[in-house]
């Protein structure tokens, strides 16, 4: 017996069909191929919609029209069973292409994502160096002004630094100094010969214990002025040389004769116990081109200096990449807490030992640059 059709039910099946098949879809490719160019996701939206709904809705059509032109109960099951074949088949074929395309298409997200990546990390790493090593320009000026008068007096070196807007052109170096290496058996007379010449209460002191060796060398390398001294009072007086790291870079410096910076201080006048540098750029007597690190030993006037605070040297690094990027920096070859100089986001906090991919689970990827 033939059953009509009710095309209100029939109706409302198939609009349903298609509301639960388009939300179905914008989930699934939402989790499948997030970030796919609109082309793509467009393309796929439409492939997914018309399987997932068009299969629902072959299915409720034929099973509407079958009773209609069937007569036997036995008719009506076969033609069903039939249907729910074809409708099977032909969405499970359709359901693995559209996978597949998903699949290549996730892939080719993930490829421009990697490489939009690589170029972001490069550009990244490039401006921490050059925000690091940007206060070379300002000692190579001070370092100018003594080839072109042979020596410049405090008040002069003053002028010079206040000519240079620190914040602007170089930051986180919160001043620009002179070091002088004075030998342990003239320490008193250059004592006096710099309260004599208008800093009344100018002492020299040293980082390291009575016992240490660095409290017995032959040599001091203290800081005559560093300007502005408003921020930099507290440095003025000190020998850097009682501090390994500080000694180190200062002698380096002076043997190769070319720029060098410090391992990981912390600054006397900062007072907030970050992680800061000492820039180094040494400067001979004029007339004088040493070849050798003992000839330059000998002929060395001193260093112009930066005390650097690198919090301060990278803040805002990240605007570079559009705050895409996080960054973390580390003193060494490998990444350890202990070597940990600066953490962008501060998510290492609570890591310990070597910090590797697995410390950044979470982020999509991870890379390391090396920087000298």
């Amino acid at each position: 017996m033939k059953t009509p059709i009710n095309f209100t039910r029939l109706l409302t099946e198939i609009v349903l069909a298609i509301a639960v098949a388009e939300a179905v879809v914008m989930f699934v490719l939402s989790f499948l191929v997030p970030g796919v160019d609109v082309a793509v996701e467009a393309a796929l939206h439409a492939v997914m919609l018309s399987l997932v709904a068009g299969t629902v809705i072959l299915w409720r059509m034929q099973a509407a029209v079958l009773p209609t032109q069937m007569h036997t109960r036995r008719q009506v099951a076969a033609g069903r069973w039939r249907t729910a074949f074809v409708v099977v088949v032909v969405f499970l074929l359709g359901l693995g292409a559209t996978l597949a395309a998903s699949i290549g298409a996730a892939r080719e997200v993930h490829h421009e994502a990697q490489a939009q990546f690589d170029r972001l990390t490069d550009r990244l790493s490039d401006e921490t160096q050059r925000r690091v090593s940007q206060i070379r320009f300002g000692l190579a000026g001070a370092r100018g002004a003594y080839a072109s008068f042979g020596e410049l007096n405090r008040d002069q070196f003053a002028r010079y630094v206040e000519t240079r807007d620190l914040p602007a052109e170089f930051p986180g170096a919160i001043g620009i100094g002179f070091v002088e290496r004075v030998a342990r058996g003239n320490l008193q007379a250059f004592i006096e010969r710099q309260r004599a010449s208008g800093v009344p209460g100018f002492k020299v002191y040293g980082l390291c214990q009575p016992d240490s060796p660095l409290a017995k060398t032959e040599d001091l390398y203290v800081i005559k002025y560093c300007f502005p001294q408003s921020r930099n009072a507290k440095a003025w007086g000190l020998d850097i040389g009682s501090e390994q790291n500080r000694r180190e870079a200062a002698e380096r410096s002076v043997r190769t004769g070319e720029p060098s910076i410090s391992g990981k201080i912390e600054l006397v006048q900062d007072g907030k116990s970050r992680t800061a540098f000492l820039y180094y750029l040494p400067v001979f007597r004029n007339g004088i081109h040493p070849t050798t690190p003992q000839e330059r030993i000998e002929s060395l006037l001193g260093l112009i200096y930066s005390p650097i605070v690198l919090d301060e040297v990278l803040d805002g690094t990240v605007s570079s990449v559009d705050n895409q990027l996080d960054l973390e920096v580390f003193d060494g070859p490998i990444a350890t807490k202990s070597n940990q100089l600066y953490d962008h986001d501060r998510h290492l906090e609570n890591a310990s030992g070597t910090i590797d991919e697995g410390d950044f689970k979470g982020r999509m990827f991870f890379a390391t640059r090396s920087i000298h």
